[in-house]
């Protein structure tokens, strides 16, 4: 445990978030991850709302070839530039090395609503995150009945667990959604109910009607395959189905366990995802929280900071302590809150065994998300993981280095095509899929190639 500085009275934490009404928009929301899965947590009252995100969801495969440029352009591209002649060095670098546009994105894994019937006054609402502890809290009391949620991503247990309860003596009635956005107008999953066994399937593959590759329109229409699976648990309440919802009625506490896998990470993920909710259901809900907070803190916990603070700043919502910050209301312990959520962050989206983050971490709702949510190697996945060897974090940093090693061994392919046999080329911006993906290339060592309304960093490595 490395202690950064220690000032202010025991018991005095900004490890973590809250607000006094749910989120009306994404941005809003909560986030919850075990490096590989996750989901943004809206804390609706009427409906509430899990955004489900899962780091392996892309479209296509490793299937793109090489730029059509040879060993000989490239040869003249470098004599051209030693001669000064920059425009048209630049010109055929275009032309036979460059990709141009490729749309391939990271993707939503869906949406998970909880759709609930009880109606009333609304009292003493309140959401947070915990980041300690890894897990979203919500409450609130319908007509003097207590409500409670909470939910956290289980790296140990690789589920994603929510617990529901009330004080209602009739308990809670609410429908269960599964379902995920259309691409371009084409459905993208298919959703089952079992309500004898208490479950929901949502199996699907991702696609990208919208794609492109070298500027031009080009529909993908495979890609990694999925199954996300919902198990209900509830000694109380009635479980029916309605059509492709599940029915929950008369339930004074509810435990759904999700497990979202993939064919990136295993052939029979079908299997897997049933082998996952399984054990999660065999340890109960006290040991899969007891696992999940152990192994967090076991990360969290390595690095504290604190900052002395006026301790009435915590009596508002965060929400509000930013809009009084703004107003030039001294709140410093906001930056401990920073501090601490960016540690969050990071344990909660590259963990060992996973991809590393990407430009949104694992937090996605789209299927054509901005910048594609890919990996720009540049600063903006650098700074993903700058404060991993600084916060004692090394093990976040796997993903990162097993990813260069993949970007290393197709580069290899790459360099070969020019007439390079001693290395690896590799351009700034690639997907899951690695350098397949690259959009130019070239062989200068740090070089920088500026073009009409472009600038590209390239690289290349010697082993």
């Amino acid at each position: 445990s490395i202690m950064i500085m220690s000032l202010n009275a025991v018991g005095q934490s900004n490890s973590g978030v809250w607000y006094s009404q749910p989120a009306d928009t994404w941005m809003e929301t909560l986030p919850v991850g075990n490096g590989r899965m996750g989901a943004m947590i809206y804390g609706g009252i009427e409906t509430e709302h899990f955004q489900l995100n899962e780091d392996s969801m892309w479209p296509g495969s490793p299937n793109l070839s090489n730029a059509k440029g040879t060993a000989e352009d490239l040869a003249l591209i470098r004599k051209l530039i030693d001669e000064g002649k920059v425009h048209e060095a630049d010109s055929l670098i275009i032309d036979k090395f460059s990709r141009q546009d490729i749309v391939r994105s990271h993707q939503t894994a869906g949406d998970l609503f909880l759709h609930f019937k009880n109606r009333g006054e609304v009292t003493n609402y309140k959401r947070s995150l915990d980041f300690e502890k890894a897990t979203s809290y919500v409450s609130y009391s319908v007509d003097g009945n207590t409500f409670k949620e909470t939910a956290f991503s289980s790296q140990p247990d690789n589920v994603l667990v929510i617990k529901l309860e009330t004080s209602n003596q009739k308990g809670m009635d609410f429908d269960i959604e599964m379902s995920r956005p259309k691409d371009e107008g084409v459905e993208t999953v298919k959703v089952a109910t079992f309500p004898e066994k208490q479950l929901m399937l949502m199996n699907g593959e991702v696609t990208q009607m919208g794609g492109v590759v070298e500027s031009v329109p080009t529909p993908i229409k495979n890609g990694v395959k999925f199954q996300t699976r919902l198990k209900v648990k509830s000694k109380s309440g009635i479980i029916t189905s309605n059509g492709n919802r599940l029915t929950v009625r008369n339930a004074k506490e509810v435990l759904l366990l999700i497990a979202t896998e993939t064919s990136y990470y295993h052939p029979d993920y079908i299997e897997k995802a049933e082998l996952v909710i399984e054990n999660a259901e065999s340890k109960g809900y006290k040991a899969l929280v007891n696992n999940h907070i152990q192994d967090f803190k076991n990360l969290y916990n390595r690095v504290s900071l604190h900052i002395e603070t006026d301790n009435s700043n915590k009596e508002f919502p965060t929400d509000k302590r930013l809009e009084r910050y703004k107003a030039g209301v001294v709140d410093v312990g906001l930056q401990e809150t920073l501090f601490n959520y960016g540690r969050y962050l990071l344990i909660s989206s590259s963990r060992k065994g996973t991809n590393p983050a990407n430009l949104q971490g694992i937090w996605n709702n789209h299927i054509t998300a901005p910048w594609n949510a890919d990996y720009h190697l540049n600063i903006n996945l650098q700074m993903n993981y700058w404060l991993a060897p600084i916060t004692n974090l090394a093990e976040c940093e796997l993903p990162l280095f097993d990813f260069g090693s993949r970007l290393i061994i197709r580069g290899k392919e790459t360099a070969k095509q020019y007439g390079i046999n001693r290395g690896s080329m590799s351009h700034h911006a690639t997907d899951l899929w690695g350098p397949a993906f690259m959009r130019a290339r070239t062989p200068y060592w740090g070089a920088w190639i500026h073009g009409a309304g472009w600038l590209a960093q390239h690289y290349w490595e010697y082993y």
